[in-house]
């Protein structure tokens, strides 16, 4: 071989010069043009998708109780009645009953608007007589309070009866007593009057809807929907069916009756 012969000092020369060579031959990129360098992609800027809610509930709508837990409570205030409010109020003029609404709340069934009875004694604020609610699970709908109507004083102003929603077709007849809060369900329909005279004094006048039971359906007699009406003891016992006849209904019950013609089951 050539370096074989070489002396030791060319030796380091030669070494040094190949070294040399081998330098030169890398091409120095810190120079080259720009266009030499292939462009890289630019990163998206685009942000990254927000994370999915549907699994996280909102701190408020953890927060929000159910209708049922959100009951108002006997004794509560009540704000004074509004001018288009139900109201009703006892023979003497003491004691006035309204609806009071609270449109944020919804009762069942039907989503209605959540409705309390508040009272107001003269001289005292309102306050709840009884609260809205729905019905509970292994009772029937006629123990849901909603949709409050057809306010109704007994003549002695102890006991107002009222109407709540039921049935897809009546609603349901109430009264609760004004000094102790106590509520009970009476019968389907609507308290249109209390009879203060003649054979069934101290009842009550009764409105309902029912569907024809003295023809099949499908007959050519068959009515459909009708209303009835019932004379009822004040814990909800029917005594005696009217006639439909309004005129036939006044000679049965004595000529005692002061009907309440806006009133309807």
């Amino acid at each position: 071989m050539v370096f074989a012969s070489l002396s030791p000092r060319l030796w380091v020369l030669a070494a040094l010069a190949l070294t040399a060579c081998s330098h030169s031959s890398t091409p120095d990129l810190s120079t080259a043009p720009a266009a030499s360098v292939p462009a890289l992609p630019s990163p998206s800027l685009a942000p990254p998708p927000a994370p999915s809610l549907a699994a996280a509930p909102s701190a408020s709508a953890a927060a929000a109780p159910s209708s049922s837990s959100n009951a108002s409570a006997a004794g509560a205030p009540c704000s004074p009645p509004a001018a288009n409010a139900h109201l009703a109020r006892s023979p003497d003029g003491r004691v006035t009953v309204f609806v009071q609404t609270d449109p944020s709340r919804t009762e069942v069934p039907g989503d209605y608007p959540h409705e309390d009875l508040c009272i107001q004694r003269a001289g005292t604020p309102p306050h709840v007589l009884l609260a809205g609610r729905s019905a509970a699970a292994d009772a029937g709908v006629e123990h849901t309070l909603a949709e409050l109507d057809d306010l109704l004083f007994s003549r002695d102003g102890t006991v107002l009866y009222f109407s709540s929603a039921a049935w897809a077709t009546s609603s349901a007849a109430h009264s609760v007593d004004i000094d102790t809060g106590k509520e009970r369900f009476l019968v389907d329909g609507v308290v249109t009057a209390t009879l203060d005279e003649g054979p069934y004094k101290g009842m009550l006048l009764v409105a309902s809807a029912r569907l024809d039971s003295a023809h099949p359906v499908g007959s050519p007699k068959y009515r459909g929907r009708m209303e009835v009406w019932s004379v009822v003891t004040p814990d909800g016992k029917t005594v005696r069916t009217l006639p439909e006849d309004e005129a036939e209904r006044r000679r049965v019950l004595g000529q005692a009756l002061h009907l309440d013609a806006g009133a309807s089951p």
